[in-house]
């Protein structure tokens, strides 16, 4: 097989890989939290969307900086693989990862205002691209704000009065289109959590998120477990778990490379 397209295949798979972790983690700690209610209060709903929104808000974790380890389990083409990475967040300026498999690291990501930055380690090569690459790379809108928002759990939904708001065995179902997506939300309102979130397009790509395993941070709660199905013109399954969380530390993000290196 030509190397080159090998390396071509393997940088792509590398990339999706990063998609997927940027798109849908959280921030997480290790204090475990009880998956009863905490009173015998049952939920009422809000007098309005406007009231609903800022219960939700109020569950933010809000940080100027963020990092984090991680452990992934991948399930695409029939094969299922393992690695551990690093996570790394400056508020507004910039994200940070590595993956790594066997403890040697094949992979390094920098996502800033209007670029991304990837380091191939394996195939020694380096790619610069906007940021509307990942839009183009999942077909959905993706910015360094929506990203960040969606690492650290801060899901802030449509609330118009075109949305559909419904109670469920679940809790509440949030229902809403923007941007030709169309948004399906299952919030806990026992504990005011997300379970999970369903998008699809119409193109029939869709992407599922379920959120478990919850956990406390500075008195909010966040998922530690993360499974993400997608189906789309690549069909891949992942899980993510995470530990040894920090808030708002002195934080490095280091982008070493030789001269030499290959450019894409």
């Amino acid at each position: 097989m030509d190397r080159r397209v090998t390396m071509g295949v393997l940088m792509k798979v590398n990339i999706v890989i990063v998609v997927l972790l940027l798109t849908v983690t959280a921030c997480r700690t290790s204090q475990q939290v009880s998956e009863q209610p905490t009173d015998d209060h049952s939920f009422v709903m809000p007098s309005s969307n406007e009231i609903l929104l800022e219960r939700i808000k109020d569950s933010d974790v809000e940080f100027e900086a963020f990092s984090a380890n991680f452990r992934g389990n991948l399930e695409f083409d029939k094969q299922t693989n393992t690695f551990d990475g690093q996570l790394r967040i400056k508020k507004d300026e910039k994200i940070w990862l590595t993956i790594a498999k066997m403890g040697i690291e094949v992979l390094r990501f920098c996502m800033t205002q209007d670029s991304i930055y990837v380091l191939n380690r394996m195939a020694r090569t380096l790619m610069v691209r906007p940021v509307s690459y990942l839009t183009d790379m999942v077909g959905m809108s993706v910015d360094l704000s929506l990203v960040q928002r969606v690492l650290v759990g801060k899901f802030e939904p449509y609330m118009g009065i075109d949305a559909r708001i419904t109670e469920s065995n679940k809790g509440l179902a949030i229902q809403y289109q923007q941007d030709n997506v169309e948004y399906d939300l299952n919030l806990d309102t026992q504990l005011f959590r997300w379970i999970s979130l369903h998008l699809s397009d119409p193109n029939l790509r869709t992407i599922q998120f379920d959120y478990s395993d919850y956990t406390t941070l500075e008195n909010k709660q966040v998922p530690a477990t993360v499974n993400i199905v997608i189906k789309s013109e690549i069909a891949m399954t992942l899980q993510l778990r995470y530990s040894k969380m920090t808030l708002n530390q002195n934080l490095t993000f280091p982008f070493n490379y030789t001269e030499n290196i290959q450019r894409w």
